[in-house]
């Protein structure tokens, strides 16, 4: 383990209760992953949300956190969906409603048009079939609501190069997460966006020149020279709303 790998280990043991953190050795996940996927705040998603937003739906919604800071700037309902039952309960001390089970057969006991935003925080890549999820909560938001998605980008240069070496370095999180199930380039996420009926509104990109300082992520979109930007790409974020008269 390297220094920082320990400095990181440290620091959430002192930040985090040893309960929360006792999910992860039965998980099969590292500390480190396992923070990252269920404790962590979504600073970047947080920028996109509209201040329109009352009510919103945080599908994959982990232990609760970025759905409490958006309670904390006037959201007034946050409901979340979870699959893991043991971090749902933390989140359930966050939230105003948490669903526990697989978003693919669940129902959502709410009415047509009763949320102004939908979350799916690094959700869609890990379902059967994201087209057909997307399809069936479409039917929760109002008319004016949005959509936001995060979808890791498998045209990162990072990809190419393990299919040139002739192999896929499967790990517990990131692109190569091994309980990915489908893979997106911009051009699918905006296949996937049009079939639904809706368009993109606006779009965040999260560049990664390697697993290295913040400095060389800044560094990733100037050393691409935007042309090849999409192999820089490491994560799209994409907030969507249905089509009018008018788009």
């Amino acid at each position: 383990m390297s220094w920082k790998s320990r400095l990181k280990e440290e620091y959430f043991r002192k930040t985090y209760p040893a309960e929360f953190l006792g999910i992860a050795e039965s998980m099969g996940m590292s500390l480190i992953d396992f923070v990252q996927s269920y404790g962590g705040v979504r600073n970047d998603v947080l920028k996109l949300v509209p201040e329109s937003a009352v009510k919103v739906l945080d599908v994959g919604c982990a232990s609760g956190i970025t759905g409490q800071i958006l309670k904390s700037r006037g959201v007034k309902e946050v409901v979340g969906i979870e699959l893991e039952p043991r971090v749902a309960e933390y989140a359930k001390l966050r939230l105003d409603n948490v669903l526990i089970g697989d978003v693919e057969m669940l129902e959502i006991p709410y009415p047509d048009g009763y949320f102004d935003l939908i979350m799916y925080n690094d959700i869609l890549e890990h379902l059967v079939d994201p087209w057909k999820v997307l399809e069936r909560h479409s039917r929760l938001l109002n008319p004016q609501g949005r959509i936001i998605m995060c979808v890791p980008n498998v045209q990162h240069y990072s990809s190419i190069i393990n299919l040139l070496r002739g192999r896929w370095d499967y790990r517990e999180t990131g692109l190569f997460a091994k309980s990915h199930l489908r893979y997106f380039c911009y051009k699918n996420i905006k296949d996937l966006v049009k079939a639904l009926g809706f368009r993109i509104c606006r779009v965040k990109r999260t560049y990664r020149l390697c697993q290295g300082t913040i400095l060389l992520k800044d560094l990733a979109p100037v050393i691409s020279l935007y042309v090849f930007r999409p192999f820089f790409v490491y994560q799209y974020i994409v907030m969507i709303e249905r089509k009018s008269e008018d788009n």
